[in-house]
This record gives C-alpha cells, sequence and structure tokens, in this order.
C-alpha cells in the first residue's frame, strides 16, 4: 500500500515538472507577444498553485483557512493590526496586556479565530 502511495506521489511530481518544462521550452528563446507570456505566466502559475495545494500539509490548511477567515472580517483585521502594532513593540507585559484588554473591550473578539482561541481570548478579557 504504502509503495503504491510512493508511486503515484512520485509520478504526479513526474508529470507536474513535464508540464513546467514544457511551458519553459516553449518560450526559451523565442519572441512571444505580451498576450502570449501573460496566458503562459497564468498557465505556469496554476500549475505551481495546483501543486502546493496538493502537497499541503494539514496544519498549512489549517493556517490557510484561518487567514482566509482573517480576510472576511474587518474587525478582526482591525484587531489584530492594532494588536500587532500596540503590543509587540512594547516590552513590558502590563503594556501589553493593558492594550489586549482594551482592543477586546473596544472590538470584542475577532471571529475568524477558531473557538479554542476565541474562548482564551474571551477569558483573558
Amino acid at each position: 500500500m504504502l509503495l503504491l502511495l510512493a508511486k503515484n506521489f512520485c509520478a504526479k511530481i513526474v508529470v507536474m515538472f513535464e508540464e513546467a518544462t514544457e511551458i519553459f521550452d516553449n518560450v526559451r528563446g523565442k519572441p512571444r507577444s505580451i498576450e502570449e507570456r501573460k496566458r503562459l505566466s497564468i498557465d505556469l502559475a496554476t500549475l505551481m498553485l495546483r501543486e502546493s495545494s496538493r502537497i499541503m500539509t494539514s496544519s498549512e490548511r489549517t493556517i490557510q483557512q484561518q487567514l482566509a477567515r482573517l480576510m472576511r472580517d474587518p474587525i478582526g483585521k482591525a484587531f489584530t493590526t492594532m494588536l500587532t502594532d500596540g503590543c509587540f513593540r512594547s516590552s513590558s507585559y502590563k503594556r501589553v496586556a493593558d492594550q489586549m484588554i482594551y482592543l477586546l473591550h473596544q472590538l470584542g473578539v475577532p471571529q475568524y479565530l477558531d473557538l479554542m482561541k476565541r474562548l482564551q481570548l474571551f477569558a483573558f478579557k
């Protein structure tokens, strides 16, 4: 079973490299219009994105999902920006705690965080 999975993984990598090599070979040393360059760049970027999504670990996927939720949460973005800007420049733990409590009272607990992190921040407040 493990050998079959390894062979399948290697086969997919070989196909991806062959597709990328074909794109590079099609442009190497040949004049291309701007439109052709755009299309080939998009093709290569699509190939790279597909491969990076395929090999993503579960922890990487979790982080990516949290970042996607952050992008859809305007209050969460404001909270995170203000927290980073105001708290992590200080070397005083008391200042950091006070700023964090202030932000939690002003903005609330960010909704983009997972349940456990929201509960932790709610308890901190």
